[in-house]
């Protein structure tokens, strides 16, 4: 069909597919998966950054020692937070989140459409890449070539397909993939939805081993180190997260190799663009966890530090105030004691009683006036 050739008007109200039941398609408030995958990915992507920016503040303040991992890991949150951006954007335009019949024709046939999720599958290659490069890398200064020859080249091994895999896949959706402006914004025609999804099904897979041979690098070496045992499971609760992006990955590999159907696309692509979203989230919030026990320590230190000063600071009051009330209380102002401390024989706390006692007559006889003579003691 040549949409070229149909009227504004009429294209504006055709479907984007046609609904299995016959129903009359809904634009105007249809049911949608969006609202809560807008909402997951927010709540993942504010817990990523909230971790990042402790374990940078943790590296560069506390422990002074930032690091190559703490580069990408600087670069993983960037680019999550783009990939984020586009992918909610993207989300709530009206292409993905209905089913097919209730999403306008139209929705799909903008260039900015095309631009958008070409845009998103990139920032979903390079977050994926530079958090697991981070992981990677914090191996690394855990397991130096030095200590840990065996170790340190496996990490090498896993860095370098990582890098030349996300390169190569980059290039090649970019040549393939790409928007063209002399189309107006289309995709080329070699650029087919299978394609697309092989392109996809691929990334899904390398994530997928990636995340497999990171665990399997690092748990066991992890197991074996000379700790007390509560310290090792906590280290190894810590990368035990990095199992939650195995599990995002295997997610979207299964979704893209199962569902190829592309009847009701906008509603069944959903869940994998969501859990495609959360597993390099969930990859940089595992990169970030091991540096923020020093952040812990230096925080409760400051913290107990403070509760001791300020418990310190109470006692001293106290005992200063308990001082000065026994000097008050050992010295009963006579009747003449205003006139000996005027003439200087007498210091100044008493001057200070006899004056306070006064006052206090005075106030009572405001408050009361017939309990006493004004003037009266």
């Amino acid at each position: 069909m040549d949409v070229s050739q149909i009227p504004p008007e009429q294209l504006a109200q055709m479907p984007a597919g046609p609904s299995p039941n016959g129903e009359p398609p809904n634009f105007i408030n249809p049911e949608s998966r969006s609202p809560g995958a807008t909402a997951s990915i927010v709540v993942i992507l504010s817990i990523a950054m909230i971790v990042l920016w402790m374990r940078i503040y943790s590296r560069a303040r506390i422990s002074k020692q930032l690091g190559v991992d703490d580069l990408f890991a600087m670069i993983a949150g960037a680019v999550s937070a783009a990939m984020s951006g586009v992918a909610i954007a993207l989300l709530n335009q009206g292409g993905f989140g209905p089913h097919t019949w209730n999403v306008r024709l139209t929705d799909l046939l903008k260039p900015h459409y095309n631009y958008m999720t070409f845009t998103l599958n990139i920032t979903n290659f390079w977050s994926s890449a530079f958090a697991k490069l981070s992981i990677l890398f914090f191996l690394l200064r855990v397991f130096p070539r030095k200590v840990r020859p065996t170790i340190a080249y496996l990490i090498y091994i896993g860095a370098a397909i990582n890098g030349l895999f996300y390169c190569i896949l980059t290039i090649y959706t970019g040549v393939v993939c790409a928007p063209r402006q002399s189309t107006g914004g289309f995709y080329p025609a070699k650029c087919t939805p299978a394609v697309r999804l092989q392109t996809g099904q691929a990334s899904a897979a390398v994530n997928a081993f990636l995340d497999l041979y990171i665990l399997a690098i690092s748990l066991p070496t992890l197991w074996a180190l000379q700790l007390p045992k509560g310290k090792k499971l906590g280290v190894i609760a810590v990368l035990c997260t990095g199992i939650l992006a195995c599990i995002c990955s295997l997610i979207v590999l299964y979704y893209r190799v199962h569902f190829i159907s592309l009847l009701d696309f906008s509603w069944d692509q959903v869940l994998p663009i969501t859990v495609g979203i959360w597993e390099p989230l969930v990859a940089l919030i595992t990169a970030c966890l091991p540096a923020l026990p020093a952040l812990w320590v230096a925080v409760s230190r400051t913290g107990f530090s403070s509760i001791r000063n300020m418990l310190s600071f109470s006692r001293r009051s106290g005992t200063q105030r308990s001082n000065d009330s026994y000097r008050l209380e050992d010295h009963e102002p006579s009747e003449h004691s205003s006139n000996k401390s005027l003439n200087g024989k007498e210091n100044g706390i008493r001057v200070q009683s006899s004056f306070q006692t006064q006052y206090e007559v005075v106030e009572d006889q405001v408050a009361n006036p017939k309990a006493r003579p004004f003037g009266s003691v």
